[in-house]
């Protein structure tokens, strides 16, 4: 007698079929095991400054006391003990968030608020190392009258800043605004502006954990990526360009979501993403997300057709247009095939590391989120829903949001993978920050997979809690180096040891850092490094000021002498060694150097000045007042000229 063939429910539009129950023990186990490999990895770290592994190598800038407090803390997770109800508690904050009472706002407001002080107490030390060096400098230097910097006048920045014009305007704005009513400095000001703008940063994350139609694993995960994603290191006082981008770029992408689900017009996204293109020239990686969105809300009778071409044909294009870019004009920003041993190659292991290295550090547990993935492939479950989900399933659950995500997420990756740096991946991390961006919403979706899919309850603790706790402990250390000068000086020299990416550049701006904490010995130790290096005569003239202000003046002199004698056409030197040898009332090599200035520099007043002082100072009247004739001409300093014509008048009026 033939069985007959169990008839198989048709299943409801919109949700995932039924599945036999899984041994979640077992689906738990394989996540543990990535979780444990990632502790070791970090616990290996944290005794290895010196280690190519300056992302998750943050603990080791800490006293032993403090590493081995926080590898226990994070041990202890590991056990059901301590993990469980530690879980249960944290999933019941996130269904407090979601369902508790006006309370709830107030608290969720009081704590974005409070996130302003958290972000100012912990502004980062290396504000003024590196690139914001510069930033800093120019502003100053605006406030001071110069005319040269952009940062003179909103005119000056909408017309000539091309990189990141919003960002400088936001900036300028901040800085004039609490010039205006507190009477500070535009680094203060900009400083408090960057503050707020990370609590406005946290403000929409909670108001998206508050309003969204999330799980409540989901909206636990989002609340733990979106905080310890240590792009919010940006927020704490950072002076760079990059954290406008990221905030405009995170309305940016929740607005992509809105669109996908119907909740917000195409307009919104669009808006924001011009308001992000022009915060910063980098959102320009947003592009084929855009388009994706406008093919798929545009052709609403054929999405099926987008889904299936789209994304995955504007991700091979944006590939195929990147590699195309480097043979059209833009080679000179990406990396060789092949390095040498001063610079990184595109396939070079140290470049590749650093790209792992970078990743690790803006989200520590990508591991995780990949076996993850494989867990979900593995099962065979067809994740596509209608566009008619229901709002219980909320967000995470269309296809188009996979290829949404992954257009924001490949052109990131190309731009870190084939772009290369302006001083080196390991220092100048905050160019790569955007990436999370879509880092984030990759994990969510693929969390969200997951849950779904296997309905896991109680045996998601084992792999949840230590996660956390390694995500908690590896940002917080992190936030704990930027906001320290030695931890945040220790790491930049460890690093130099062995990425020498322009490192007379990065030891001209350690020393500086140093310099301006005071720290006269290091500076000096730093300075001698980069100009061993580059033998820049800018750099020398650095040096010299810093021999002299230890009273080292034989030194200074000489360096300076050394320096002209190799660069005498360079006139920062020359210049400094002329004050020199006025100073120390040497004369007749004061003559000779401001002659030949004359020579070398004959567009410079001051030579010509100081040819002709000590020209007539030594009897030679006809030669002395020629030279200061042509100082005249040359518009001099007020002092100056007005010297130069006492001069005349004197020498002038006694010639018979």
């Amino acid at each position: 007698m033939s069985r007959k063939k169990k008839r198989r429910e048709p299943v409801p539009s919109g949700q995932a079929p039924k599945e036999p129950a899984r041994d979640e023990r077992r689906l738990a186990g394989l996540l543990v095991v990535s979780v444990l490999a990632i502790f070791a990895l970090v616990a290996v770290a944290a005794f290895l400054p010196r280690a190519q592994l300056w992302g998750i190598n943050h603990l080791a800038f800490y006293p032993f006391p403090v590493r081995a407090i926080a590898l226990a803390l994070i041990a202890a997770t590991f056990l059901p003990a301590v993990a469980r109800p530690l879980y249960a508690g944290m999933r019941e904050v996130s269904r407090a968030i979601k369902h508790g009472g006006p309370r709830v706002d107030m608290v969720l407001t009081a704590a974005a608020v409070g996130s302003v002080v958290l972000f100012t107490v912990f502004q980062t030390s290396t504000n003024l190392l590196g690139d914001g060096q510069l930033i800093a400098q120019s502003y100053e230097a605006a406030w001071k009258g110069n005319d040269t910097v952009i940062m003179r006048s909103t005119r000056a920045i909408v017309t000539e800043e091309r990189i990141a014009p919003g960002a400088t305007l936001m900036y300028y704005g901040a800085a004039k605004a609490a010039d205006a009513a507190f009477e500070r400095g535009p680094v203060w000001s900009i400083r408090l502006f960057v503050s707020m703008l990370g609590a406005f940063f946290i403000y929409v994350i909670l108001i998206l954990l508050r309003k969204g139609p999330f799980s409540p694993e989901v909206r636990l995960w989002l609340l733990v990526l979106a905080v310890f994603s240590t792009t919010n290191q940006l927020f704490f006082g950072y002076i760079e360009n990059y954290a406008p981008l990221v905030f405009t770029g995170l309305l940016y992408v929740l607005a992509g979501f809105f669109v996908i689900h119907g909740q917000k017009r195409l307009w919104l996204a669009i808006i924001l993403f011009l308001i992000s293109f022009y915060t910063h020239i980098q959102a320009v990686l947003f592009g084929p997300s855009l388009v994706y969105l406008i093919l798929w809300h545009s052709m609403r009778g054929r999405r099926a057709s987008i889904e299936r071409y789209a994304g995955p044909a504007l991700t091979l294009l944006t590939i195929a247009l990147a590699a195309a870019a480097g043979f059209v004009g833009f080679g000179d920003f990406y990396l060789p095939l092949h390095g040498d041993e001063q610079s990184y190659g595109l396939f070079s292991p140290i470049h590749l590391a650093d790209v792992l290295n970078e990743a690790l550090m803006l989200m520590p547990i990508l591991p995780l989120f990949a076996v993850m993935a494989w867990l979900n492939r593995s099962l065979k479950k067809d994740h596509r829903t209608t566009q008619g989900a229901s709002g219980a399933q909320g967000w995470f659950a269309m296809t188009a949001e996979w290829h949404f995500v992954f257009l924001i997420l490949v052109p990131c990756f190309v731009y870190l993978f084939l772009f290369k740096p302006e001083i080196g991946m390991a220092r100048d991390w905050d160019l790569f920050t955007m990436m999370s961006l879509g880092l984030v919403p990759l994990a969510l979706l693929i969390v969200n997979r997951f849950f779904r899919t296997t309905k896991m309850t109680d045996a998601a603790a084992a792999f949840t809690v230590p996660a956390i706790a390694i995500c908690a402990v590896l940002t917080v250390a992190w936030v704990g180096i930027n906001a320290s000068p030695a931890r945040s000086t220790a790491r930049f020299e460890r690093i130099l040891e062995y990425d020498q990416t322009h490192a007379s550049y990065a030891y001209e701006n350690l020393s500086i850092f140093y310099y301006d904490n005071r720290m006269m010995d290091k500076a000096v130790e730093m300075m001698e490094i980069a100009c061993d290096i580059s033998h820049n005569p800018r750099q020398y003239v650095r040096l010299a000021m810093y021999y002299k202000e230890q009273g080292r003046s034989d030194e200074t002199l000489e360096l300076m002498r050394e320096t002209v004698s190799r660069h005498p056409e360079y006139h920062k030197s020359r210049f400094y060694l002329v004050s020199l040898l006025e100073h120390d009332k040497k004369y007749d090599e004061l003559l000779d150097v401001a002659r030949d200035g004359t020579k070398y520099l004959p567009e410079e007043a001051i030579y010509w000045f100081y040819y002709g002082e000590v020209s007539i100072s030594q009897g030679r009247i006809d030669e002395g007042l020629a030279a200061l004739q042509k100082c005249l001409s040359l518009d001099p300093p007020p002092k100056a000229h007005d010297r130069c014509v006492e001069q005349i008048e004197l020498h002038t009026t006694q010639k018979p």
